[in-house]
């Protein structure tokens, strides 16, 4: 009896050391670094492609219509008449002239964008049950720093392909990197990565803006509608 008891109260001191803390036991339910916002991400990002393509394509022709036709000399086109003259021209497939950078590459923009700022959040979080609004921020920053140096050299491939020879035949991928490195005594590397530190102001603000925003509103909603569902949070 005695030995059971004191096997007991041995089991009883040893418990504490033994049971996980509550670090490694956050840890162990949310690991520092997660796999699936990248996938997420991706595979939004491409569908984000395949629907506003054809939208970023008007506006690149409404936006550079005046250098090709004169300040004065004839009324702008109107969002109307550019698709309907991109449709003479290139035909319904021409809406989706120059998507094939994008498509390889803003998958991966948009899964770095979310995955970095995911999992930047949840190392700023630490133990804490909840990450705070300026950690959240922070954390959206990130992404867009991450996203800036992939959505640099993508934009200027979209824009090659989008307004050189507009009247020919779609530009390749070789064609358009080829016509980028011209500009810039063929050196590829630094003709991609013109205008980064506008990119990165652009894209760490908005990225900031936009996770802090939505994690405003999310948890607001959640406190007047959530119910339950905004206890357990």
């Amino acid at each position: 009896g005695d030995g059971g008891g004191g096997g007991g109260g041995g089991d009883a001191l040893a418990g504490p050391v033994v049971v996980p803390s509550a670090s490694e036991a956050t840890r162990t339910a949310a690991p520092l670094f997660s796999i699936k916002p990248f996938l997420e991400g991706q595979v939004g990002g491409m569908a984000g492609v395949v629907v506003g393509q054809p939208f970023d394509g008007i506006k690149v022709m409404l936006q550079t219509q005046r250098q090709r036709r004169g300040f004065f000399s004839a009324p702008p086109l109107s969002p109307t008449h550019a698709l309907v003259r991109s449709v003479e021209r290139t035909g319904v497939a021409g809406l989706w002239r120059g998507a094939a950078s994008p498509m390889l590459a803003v998958g991966v923009q948009k899964g770095v964008a979310f995955g970095v700022s995911a999992n930047a959040r949840q190392w700023l979080q630490g133990d804490s049950a909840q990450a705070s609004i300026p950690q959240v921020v922070l954390a959206g920053a990130a992404g867009g720093a991450a996203n800036a140096l992939i959505l640099t050299p993508v934009d200027q491939v979209k824009v090659t392909q989008q307004t050189v020879g507009r009247t020919s035949r779609a530009m390749s991928l070789r064609q358009a990197l080829q016509s980028i490195a011209d500009r810039n005594d063929n050196m590829l590397a630094r003709s991609l990565y013109r205008g980064l530190p506008a990119c990165l102001v652009r894209e760490v603000v908005g990225y900031s803006i936009y996770f802090g925003t939505f994690e405003i509103l999310s948890r607001s909603f959640l406190r007047t509608f959530g119910g339950s569902g905004s206890g357990s949070g």
